[in-house]
């Protein structure tokens, strides 16, 4: 895939994720990484739940989805609070695509582009 196809279908697979991120899930363990803010279990599962879900659907291999949601996830603990991120989450169902989003977004497509 082209660079700039990878940036933006990173920023467009956070945004469906983040509609649904405080959804309840089963039984799926992910682990937390070491970040700065931890984020509840169930929302770190339902989080990776869907974003790789999303991801695949959207194009990417297992393992390109794995690393974004990785990435995503881990840069959204370290930088924002679950205060902030639910904040994040409202913006993103409104309809608008939140600086944050993009931001992070475009960090972690490096990661998938390096």
């Amino acid at each position: 895939m082209k660079t700039t196809t990878l940036k933006l279908l990173a920023i467009a697979t956070c945004l469906p994720i983040l509609s649904a991120a405080s959804l309840p899930v089963a039984n799926a363990q992910t682990p937390q990484q070491n970040t700065r803010n931890r984020y509840p279990q169930e929302l770190v599962n339902n989080y990776t739940r869907t974003c790789l879900a999303n991801s695949v659907d959207s194009g990417l291999t297992e393992r390109q989805a794995q690393i974004l949601c990785n990435c995503t996830l881990r840069e959204f603990q370290n930088r924002y609070t679950l205060e902030q991120f639910s904040e994040i989450m409202q913006q993103a169902r409104g309809g608008a695509i939140p600086q944050a989003v993009t931001e992070i977004g475009l960090s972690c497509a490096e990661e998938l582009i390096n």
